[in-house]
C-alpha cells in the first residue's frame, strides 16, 4: 500500500512539472570570402546558444542547440544575412 501511495505522489509531481523542449538547428552557409566561421560562432555563443561548426566542401555547417524559439529566430536571421539555409528540429519533451 505504501508503494502505491509513493508511486501516485511521484506521478502527480511529474505530471505537474512543465516539460522542456530543445531545438537542434543546422545552418549551412556558403564558404565565401566574407564568411568568417569563428566570428559567426562567437555571435551565436553570445546569445547563449551551444554551437559547433565544420567546413564541408563549399559550405560551413553549424550545429546549434537552442532552448527557446527566440534563439531559433536569431539563427534564422543569421542565415538570411549570409544567404544560407537552415533546418530546425524540435526534440521530444524532456523532463
Amino acid at each position: 500500500m505504501c508503494n502505491l501511495i509513493c508511486v501516485f505522489i511521484v506521478k502527480t509531481v511529474e505530471a505537474k512539472r512543465k516539460p522542456v523542449s530543445m531545438w537542434k538547428c543546422e545552418l549551412a552557409l556558403p564558404k565565401i570570402y566574407y564568411v568568417n566561421p569563428s566570428r559567426i560562432k562567437e555571435m551565436i555563443e553570445n546569445k547563449n546558444i551551444d554551437c559547433v561548426y565544420g567546413e564541408v566542401g563549399k559550405k560551413v555547417i553549424f550545429n546549434c542547440y537552442c532552448d527557446t524559439k527566440h534563439q531559433v529566430s536569431f539563427l534564422k536571421k543569421i542565415c538570411k544575412w549570409y544567404n544560407g539555409k537552415m533546418s530546425a528540429y524540435q526534440s521530444e519533451q524532456v523532463w
